[in-house]
C-alpha cells in the first residue's frame, strides 16, 4: 500500500473533493481517482459514495481513514526523528576552555570522538574561567571547560578531570631536587613571582589554598601574566616562578614541578553548559561522550 495513495484519501476525505484534494497534492484529479481506485480494489470495498457534486465516505471508508491517518503520521514522526539522528550528526561544536583542558585534555578527547564522527568539526577557544563561564551563560558557544565552579542556578557543572598546581622553576634554581618534591615556603620569598590574573581558575584556586597556611604569600609583589604558556616561557628563560598545573612542566625540559611545605592543591576541572540551552545533535553527543567517561 503506496503511501501517496493514502495521502490522496485523507485530503479527498477532509476535502470531500477530488479536484480539492488535487490541487492541495500538486497533481492531477485523475490521479488522485486513480490512487482512490487502486486503494478500494486493494481493500475490496468502496470508499467513498459519490452522489452528484457530493462526495462522503462509505462505512468502510470511515474505518479506514482512522487508520490511514495514524500510519501517515507515524510515518511522518519517524523521517523526522531518523532525520534529526542521522543526517543531521553534522557541523561545528563550539568550545570555550581554559588553558589546561584545551592543552592537554580536548585535544586527545576531539580525536578520538572524530574517528567515530567524521562530519563533526570543531571551534575551541581559550579564555579564562570567568570568561568562559560569562559566554556559556550568555550562549555564545555550546559548553565550556574551567577550573573553577561560579555559582548560578542557570549553569550544569560535571567534573571530568583533576590536576596539580604546584610551584614550577627552573631547574638551575634548585639542581639537586627531583619532580614534585617539597621544599620550605623560605626557599621562594626571594624569586620573583608570577601569578594569573584574578579572572582565571588557576588564580582562584591558589589563592583559597594558600591564604591560612601563609596568607603574606598573595601579598608578595607579584608579575600577573594572563598566559600559561607566557608564564613557561619566562620561567624556561629564567625568570622566576609560578603556581600553576604541574602539567605545564612537561612544556620545557629545564622545568621542575616542586610542592610548598603544607600545601597541596588538587584542582578539579569542569564542564559547564547552559540548563536551557538546547545543543545540536553533534554537540550533544560530544557532551555525553565526555561526561559518560570515568573521571580521571
Amino acid at each position: 500500500m503506496d503511501l501517496k495513495h493514502l495521502e490522496s484519501f485523507l485530503y479527498v476525505a477532509d476535502l470531500k473533493s477530488f479536484s480539492k484534494a488535487a490541487d492541495k497534492l500538486f497533481v492531477s484529479q485523475p490521479t488522485i481517482t486513480a490512487h482512490i481506485q487502486i486503494l478500494e480494489k486493494e481493500l475490496d470495498c468502496v470508499l467513498f459514495n459519490r452522489l452528484g457534486h457530493t462526495i462522503t465516505m462509505t462505512q468502510a471508508g470511515e474505518i479506514f481513514y482512522k487508520y490511514a491517518k495514524n500510519v501517515v503520521y507515524t510515518m511522518g514522526s519517524a523521517k523526522l526523528e531518523i532525520s534529526v539522528s542521522t543526517s543531521n550528526m553534522e557541523g561545528n561544536v563550539s568550545i570555550l576552555s581554559s588553558s589546561v583542558p584545551k592543552l592537554f585534555f580536548l585535544p586527545e578527547k576531539m580525536h578520538d570522538f572524530s574517528s567515530t564522527h567524521d562530519n563533526i568539526s570543531f571551534s575551541l577557544t581559550g579564555l579564562d574561567s570567568m570568561s568562559v563561564v560569562s559566554s556559556v551563560k550568555s550562549g555564545g558557544c555550546d559548553f565550556g571547560f574551567v577550573g573553577f565552579k561560579f555559582s548560578d542556578p542557570t549553569l550544569e557543572y560535571t567534573r571530568i578531570f583533576s590536576d596539580e598546581i604546584c610551584y614550577l622553576v627552573n631547574k638551575d634554581r634548585f639542581q639537586d631536587l627531583a619532580p614534585f618534591s617539597e621544599i620550605e615556603y623560605s626557599d621562594i620569598k626571594d624569586i620573583p613571582l608570577m601569578l594569573r590574573e584574578q579572572g582565571s581558575g588557576t588564580y582562584k584556586t591558589f589563592m583559597n589554598s594558600v591564604d591560612k597556611p601563609y596568607s603574606d604569600l598573595n601579598k608578595l609583589p607579584h608579575s600577573t601574566i594572563d598566559s600559561n604558556e607566557a608564564i613557561v616561557k619566562l620561567i624556561d628563560l629564567g625568570f622566576g616562578g609560578a603556581f600553576i598545573s604541574a602539567c605545564f612542566a612537561e612544556m620545557s625540559n629545564k622545568i621542575i614541578p616542586l610542592r610548598i611545605k603544607d600545601v597541596i592543591i588538587n584542582r578539579p576541572f569542569y564542564i559547564v553548559r547552559h540548563k536551557n540551552k538546547t545543543l545540536s545533535p553533534g554537540a550533544e553527543a560530544f557532551y555525553e561522550y565526555l561526561t559518560e567517561q570515568p573521571v580521571e
